[in-house]
């Protein structure tokens, strides 16, 4: 998880930088910006079928940091997937795309088979930001 702080140049002693501050984590429910399901129907009686969803949010988040929050081979972005949801099931597909000044976009797209619901995918999403 990414935590916003003020720093301190402390330079005695065995630790350089001194937090002065720790800020409250920002409410990530409003950087939703949509949701979207694709559904297929199974019968006559309008009963539908989820094949898939889609969730888009806008992130603060400087533009340099997507490569620490992605990691060596994914292994960081595996990681906050796994930690999210404990379970055997398939990870949903997530796509970071910078854009604007700090600021990105993250899709998170599950398939049909992913157990995971808007609290899971809410949960994920906040770790990627302060």
């Amino acid at each position: 998880s990414f935590y916003l702080m003020d720093l301190e140049w402390h330079p005695q002693g065995r630790n350089l930088w001194r937090v002065t501050k720790v800020y409250p984590k920002l409410d990530t429910s409003g950087m939703l910006i949509s949701k979207s399901v694709v559904s297929c129907p199974i019968s006559e009686n309008d009963d539908n079928i989820s094949l898939g969803e889609a969730y888009v949010y806008e992130i603060p988040c400087i533009h340099k940091h997507i490569g620490v929050i992605i990691g060596k081979g994914g292994k960081n972005m595996k990681y906050q997937l796994y930690a999210s949801y404990t379970l055997e099931t398939d990870l949903p597909e997530v796509d970071i795309s910078p854009f604007g000044i700090d600021m990105a976009r993250v899709t998170v797209t599950l398939d049909s088979q992913c157990l995971w619901n808007d609290d899971h995918v809410e949960n994920f999403v906040s770790r990627l930001h302060a």
